[in-house]
């Protein structure tokens, strides 16, 4: 079992008006299971904002499943 987190920053290659901003902040948060060395599978979720540095920040969530493979 493992649990991972993310941050990162970014810059939209067109506007999106739905998040007020060019740049955008991420967070992420993953839980997920190992089932051999080279196989995994887990669960993540994802959200994207201007971290209110414009007058619309609507963002956007997401929640998936992953089947994940290490080389």
């Amino acid at each position: 079992f493992y649990m991972g987190t993310g941050a990162g920053v970014g810059l939209q290659a067109k506007e999106n008006a739905r998040l007020g901003a060019k740049l955008l902040f991420e967070f992420k948060v993953t839980f997920g299971f190992n089932i051999t060395r080279e196989w995994a599978t887990e669960i993540f979720i994802q959200h994207f904002s201007n971290a209110n540095t414009a007058e619309e920040n609507n963002s956007y969530a997401f929640y998936g499943i992953g089947l994940t493979h290490n080389f």
